[in-house]
């Protein structure tokens, strides 16, 4: 059997032992019954069929291609977690920002390409435009069909990324932590002043916050735990 620690690209080898092989070992799976075929011989680039040109996209072209997307999205949030151990301030704000919005894309082209396997003459459109279109159904379609466990991190990256900056508290510790509200309660403190004016109940708001690593470490598990358990299906 080949494997993808052999003959994967330098992503998929590199992340290999530091999580894949660990957390997502079906990525490796789904990658030997849907990838490998589509490559040319010896070669980690996919078929030139249909010719690119055209504007036309073979929908198992499509998939795969979804398929690494969800990889190299949770590569980068990995590597944003790591980033989180040494990054001081607001700095972390920014990381946490990126390490979510990297997790909402796992999850979307994930989703989609659960929806393309599982009703496959719904999504035959070739033209790219359509495919881009026929996305946004397919998710929406899984998600109204079989549940949307973790509807919960998109939204708040929904309220972190279109609305104002959360409320802040930061932690004196070695990396001068910022904390921001536990998953479910952001939309409790879109006043800052709840938090930054020390008012009378501040010591119990304090209690929903907590490190920008944490929150972002609990939503990488729980993705990824997602992803693994769907994908160990396919």
């Amino acid at each position: 059997m080949v494997k993808l620690i052999d003959v994967g690209d330098q992503f998929e080898k590199d992340f290999w032992p530091k999580f894949i092989k660990d957390k997502f070992p079906s990525y490796e799976s789904f990658w030997q019954k849907y990838t490998l075929p589509l490559r040319e011989n010896e070669s980690i680039n996919l078929k030139d069929e249909p010719a690119p040109e055209l504007g036309i996209i073979d929908q198992n072209i499509h998939v795969v291609q979804l398929n690494y997307g969800v990889l190299r999205h949770l590569i980068r949030c990995f590597q944003i977690l790591k980033s989180l151990e040494t990054t001081y301030h607001f700095g972390q704000y920014d990381l946490f920002i990126e390490g979510i919005g990297r997790l909402v894309g796992a999850l979307d082209n994930g989703d989609e390409i659960l929806a393309r396997l599982k009703w496959p003459t719904m999504w035959t459109k070739k033209s790219t435009d359509e495919v881009r279109v026929d996305a946004d159904k397919a998710r929406k379609k899984w998600r109204d069909d079989m549940g949307d466990p973790l509807q919960k991190i998109r939204y708040y990256r929904n309220r972190i990324v279109h609305g104002s900056p959360l409320s802040v508290i930061y932690m004196e510790d070695s990396n001068k932590s910022i904390c921001l509200p536990e998953i479910g309660k952001e939309s409790l403190y879109m006043d800052f002043r709840l938090v930054t004016n020390h008012t009378s109940q501040f010591d119990q708001y304090k209690e929903d916050f907590f490190p920008v690593l944490r929150i972002l470490e609990g939503m990488w598990e729980e993705t990824i735990k997602y992803l693994e358990d769907s994908w160990s299906k396919l």
